[in-house]
């Protein structure tokens, strides 16, 4: 909110408007993985696609107008769905079967805590080591909101480039289920098996 009124000098009507873009950029990214992740390595993918966030949140941040802030969050939403319908896949066939269920619920509540604690962390340093920040480098103008998105984006990218490494290890037969499950071709049953069990299994445990 306060990047749209700081930042872009928009009203606060922009909004919603530029939060429904990461939105209609989420099922848009989530309905291309299947037909992607038939060109491109499953692995690849996700690490490309954080690559990608990264680069439109640092794009996002050195916005000053209402349309392309748009742009960059539909680009920021598309690659949010890329990963969301890539991991979930990969996990399935690279957690042992028995395990299935002890894993999504770990790796489920870490997700919308590690959303919370960011939200938590953004607002602080905005409202206490960032307030009043004003800083330029190479001619680049940095206060506080724009400061915490172009951070945010070298995280991103950051752990994409971390992310390489072991999706190069990433067995071929893993790859091929995964880029059935994903692509909705008739491997994708077993996973919804695997899915269906892992829940089954979370809920069955005291």
């Amino acid at each position: 909110m306060f990047f749209v009124l700081h930042n872009l000098h928009a009203s606060a009507a922009w909004i919603g408007v530029i939060s429904g873009a990461v939105g209609v950029g989420a099922i848009a990214g989530a309905s291309s993985t299947g037909a992607l992740a038939q060109r491109i390595h499953l692995g690849r993918l996700t690490w490309l696609a954080l690559i990608g966030g990264g680069l439109a949140l640092i794009g996002l941040s050195r916005c000053t107008s209402v349309g392309l802030a748009i742009v960059m969050c539909a680009l920021l939403g598309a690659m949010a769905g890329i990963i969301n319908a890539a991991d979930p896949p990969i996990m399935l066939r690279v957690a042992p079967q028995h395990m299935l269920g002890r894993v999504s619920s770990v790796v489920s509540p870490l997700v919308q805590l590690s959303n919370i604690a960011a939200m938590a962390i953004a607002g602080l340093l905005a409202s206490t080591a960032l307030r009043g920040f004003h800083a330029e480098i190479a001619g680049l103008a940095f206060g506080p909101y724009n400061t915490i998105l172009a951070t945010s984006g070298l995280l991103f990218i950051a752990a994409g480039l971390a992310t390489i490494a072991p999706m190069r290890g990433l067995p071929a037969a893993v790859q091929a289920t995964a880029d059935a499950a994903v692509s909705g071709t008739p491997g994708a049953s077993k996973d919804q098996e695997l899915a269906a069990a892992a829940t089954a299994s979370s809920a069955t445990k005291p």
